[in-house]
């Protein structure tokens, strides 16, 4: 008898002994293998495309012939800083022109991380009338690109009364300056 054909009764005789379960789980394992190294070679291929393009989005966008890059104009567009006192002061004057009465303003600044913008947090509890309070929030926000409404909390101070009190926090962003 040759050693291939001992080695190939040995084997019947082995399968012969585990029985079905014993066949079914050595067919499974042999089929997760054959998975594994089919599998595996995909899988290599998506992680080097992932580290391709993740090597790709955080290399610095690189400016456009002629001009500035997409996140340079978008920074632009913000006031500098030194026209920040201009932006605080329509927010307020808006309010005033919409018939609402800001008793105290709470400021507070911080430089946002990674950017070159000034977020300056503002707490404004206002009075007035619902419909006043929603056309200044309106106005404010479609002509202050600069302005971000933060949260909004309203109260009605008699359940018949059009008279709201309204606590409004806002972030107002502007350029930081060299």
């Amino acid at each position: 008898m040759t050693p291939s054909a001992i080695l190939r009764e040995q084997g019947l005789r082995l399968i012969r002994r585990l029985g079905w379960a014993g066949g079914s789980g050595l067919a499974l394992l042999a089929f997760a293998i054959v998975l594994d190294v089919l599998g595996g070679a995909a899988l290599e291929r998506r992680r080097d495309e992932l580290v391709a393009e993740r090597t790709r989005l955080l290399r610095p966008p690189q400016a456009q012939a002629g001009g500035a890059s997409a996140v340079e104009r978008f920074y632009a567009a913000f006031p500098a800083e030194r026209g920040l006192p201009r932006s605080l002061a329509n927010v307020s004057v808006l309010a005033e022109n919409h018939g609402l009465n800001a008793e105290r303003t709470a400021y507070r600044s911080a430089a946002q991380p990674g950017t070159p913008l000034l977020r300056v947090s503002l707490s404004l509890p206002v009075q007035g009338s619902y419909g006043a309070l929603h056309a200044w929030l309106g106005e404010m926000l479609a002509t202050m690109p600069e302005v971000a409404l933060e949260s909004l909390a309203v109260r009605r101070l008699e359940p018949a009364a059009d008279l709201v009190e309204a606590d409004v926090a806002l972030a107002v962003f502007a350029r930081r300056e060299p």
